[in-house]
């Protein structure tokens, strides 16, 4: 399919606009039927109704990002059509100076180079990357970012600027309280000295990891640390901790039923009971990995597994089956580039056949060996050397930062002991001129005190001033007027100025101004309750389709009063953490306020786009659209921005500001993106669950320490 794909592509000079077209028809076919691909399918679905609207301009953010999260779960997949469509995206992005879709494009062309070991461009891409998230602030990214970048470097055999990298990854990570990432950093540093057999410092980072692991409550991880632990402290010949992690692991793994990782911890276990001679006990493991491996049929990790298993029957001395395994083991290092499972297969077959008397075929794989052996110690040093020097490096420029702060502090103090000083001089002063003056002092005090207490009174009834008048401003403009109406009509009505049926002719009228007061007294009474600090915001896990669809049936009168379409594409599942009221709240205004800009035949649609940590929330219309003035002051604090509708529906100009506030209250954030005479679009984003919350929060509180 790729193949074609590409052929077709470079056959034909289409539009850059074809050309994506094409790739997503493409993938389209290829991924039907597919469950896995669901996801996919569901992507491409989206970007071609997107294209086939009547007003469709590739220039729209929703697009771009719809082109970005396509082009991102082609990674996997190592598809050629994951660098047509992040191209596109990227190019896009920069026609309108979009920068986070620029940032997201240069993230899955890296992952692409990445895949084709062009290492390279990856580079250059993830650094481009690097620069525009810092720019952005997206702290999440830059750590992520920075243990790429490290992994390009460790690939490339770049050992020290890969430990350069890892580090600041950690620091970063460890500044905005990300566990997972200072936990990931520390396994690849761990990972850089276990290449270079320096199995000591491997196991120091990995405890740093493991205990960042803890810290995060990701069991999946920490068990992952606990296997590797167990595996290095098998060659640090320290068996009871090796046995210790190996034992942790494998009730994790059995447990989730992840038989890969089941299988590579029965090796390790097999492998410490080797090591202290107990072959028996050694060779019940290791044939349980072995039946595992077959099982799964998945051959990675089984080059350990064949070497071990040679050496337990060569240590039962049963040779012809030692033979047997341990040229397995020798094949499968020889293909997979393993030089140093090469190297340690080929000394056990060197036993092997000196213990059957073959000298000849013992001597050639001891020369195999030695020649080894002394090719990878030899690399080793260089890559010590390396790694010393970026370390040495990375100390030095510490302890030029701390020498810095000594010599500052040093200064401070020195200004400190002469300020002390003349202190010292000027109180002894001060004591004899102010012994006849401790009752003007005393007074003095009290004063000022009494002053600062009235200054924070002032600030208070200020801000009560405010919301008191804002509140009579909305009640004298909004509620005193359609009440007038009413009482106006019904006067008519009681003097028999107007008859029945002049009067149920007003019915109409009478119930949509209802409507418009009820409404507003909602938010009247939710607004004034959160600025009277009455409104408690208590989070829990909510659905959101459901909590739409009820919004929905609630405005499906005005909505067809209008011939509205409302739409309902939130992803079913779709869950956050948030106070139900007051999301609730958040989706009456937003689409109250789609509804009230968009013409007659529009169509408002309310759906979501999955993040990481979060979801986004969008309600898109095809009204009347904003200029950027306009969405500069709908979300200004002061603003009352109000305006009227497209069949003249009245607004206040406090729904907004009552979303916002609201989003604000459940940790998220909320921003509009709008085109006048073709619509907008209103997102607020929201964490996942309470885990993502928590740490959100204690980020912002880092933030502004």
């Amino acid at each position: 399919m790729v193949g074609i794909l590409v052929m077709t592509i470079s056959s034909f000079k289409l539009s850059s606009k074809r050309i994506v077209f094409f790739v997503l028809s493409m993938l389209f076919v290829s991924t039907m039927g597919n469950a896995q691909n669901n996801s996919k399918t569901t992507i491409v679905e989206e970007i071609r109704a997107f294209e086939q609207k009547k007003d469709f301009t590739p220039k729209d953010t929703m697009y771009i990002n719809l082109l970005n999260s396509l082009s991102y779960k082609l990674t996997d997949s190592k598809s050629d059509s994951l660098v047509v469509i992040a191209k596109k995206a990227l190019k896009l992005s920069q026609d309108i100076d979009f920068a986070k879709g620029e940032m997201h494009s240069q993230i899955n062309l890296a992952n692409y180079y990445r895949g084709q070991l062009d290492f390279e461009n990856a580079l250059k891409s993830y650094t481009t990357a690097l620069n525009s998230a810092t720019n952005l602030n997206a702290y999440k990214l830059i750590p992520e970012l920075r243990n790429s970048i490290a992994t390009i470097y460790k690939d490339k055999g770049d050992l020290g600027n890969a430990l350069k990298n890892y580090v600041q990854s950690m620091t970063i990570g460890k500044k905005y309280n990300q566990h997972k990432i200072v936990a990931d950093s520390y396994i690849q540093m761990s990972n850089l000295y276990s290449s270079i057999n320096d199995t000591k410092e491997a196991i120091s980072y990995l405890l740093e990891g493991y205990d960042w692991a803890v810290d995060s409550k990701n069991d999946k991880l920490k068990a992952d640390i606990a296997s590797k632990l167990a595996y290095l402290y098998v060659d640090y010949k320290d068996y009871d901790k090796a046995q210790s992690y190996v034992d942790e692991s494998i009730q994790f793994f059995e447990n989730k039923e992840m038989w890969k990782n089941t299988a590579f911890n029965y090796t390790v276990k097999g492998m410490i009971f080797v090591e202290q001679n107990n072959t028996d006990e050694g060779l019940l493991w290791l044939n349980k990995a072995l039946k595992q491996y077959n099982t799964i049929a998945n051959s990675t990790g089984t080059t350990e597994l064949y070497r071990y298993l040679g050496k337990a029957y060569f240590l039962n001395e049963n040779y012809a089956i030692a033979e047997e395994y341990a040229k397995k083991g020798l094949e499968l290092a020889e293909k997979s580039e393993q030089m140093w499972q090469v190297q340690l297969s080929a000394r056990t077959l060197a036993l092997i056949y000196l213990a059957k008397n073959d000298s000849r075929s013992s001597l050639k794989y001891n020369e195999i060996y030695q020649k080894l052996r002394d090719s990878i110690l030899f690399n080793d040093k260089i890559k010590k050397l390396a790694l010393l020097k970026s370390k040495v490096e990375y100390d030095n420029e510490n302890k030029q930062l701390i020498e810095e702060n000594n010599r500052a502090l040093a200064r401070q103090k020195r200004i400190t002991y002469g300020a002390v000083g003349a202190s010292l001089i000027g109180l002894l002063f001060v004591f004899i001129v102010r012994r006849n003056a401790k009752i003007k002092k005393r007074l003095s005090n009290s004063l000022k005190m009494k002053k600062e207490e009235l200054e924070k009174r002032e600030v208070v009834l200020k801000e009560a001033n405010r919301t008191k008048d804002k509140l009579f401003s909305i009640i004298g403009h909004d509620l005193r007027s359609p009440i007038g109406a009413f009482q106006g009509l019904l006067g008519l009505f009681r003097e028999k100025e107007i008859d029945k049926e002049e009067f149920i002719s007003f019915v109409p009228k009478m119930e949509s101004d209802l409507s418009h007061i009820s409404f507003l007294l909602n938010n009247l009474l939710s607004w004034g309750r959160s600025q009277m600090n009455g409104s408690i915001t208590k989070p829990e896990l909510v659905d959101i389709e459901p909590l739409v669809e009820e919004n929905i049936h609630l405005l499906s009168e005005v909505a067809d009063n209008k011939l509205i379409v409302l739409k309902n594409e939130v992803t079913k599942g779709a869950k956050i953490w948030a106070d139900v009221n007051q999301i609730d709240i958040v989706f009456r205004n937003l689409i109250s306020n789609a509804l009230k800009f968009t013409p007659v035949k529009g169509t408002v649609t309310i759906g979501t786009i999955e993040n990481e940590t979060t979801w986004t929330i969008f309600v898109r219309d095809t009204g009347i659209g904003m200029t950027k003035e306009v969405q500069q002051k709908i979300f200004s604090e002061n603003s009352n921005h109000t305006t009227y509708g497209t069949n003249n529906e009245k607004g206040t100009g406090l729904g907004l500001n009552l979303c916002k506030e609201m989003v604000l209250k459940n940790k998220g954030e909320i921003w509009v993106e709008s085109t006048p005479n073709v619509g907008s679009c209103f997102y607020f984003e929201i964490d996942k669950n309470e885990t993502v919350s928590k740490d959100s929060e204690t980020e912002q509180l880092n933030q502004s320490n």
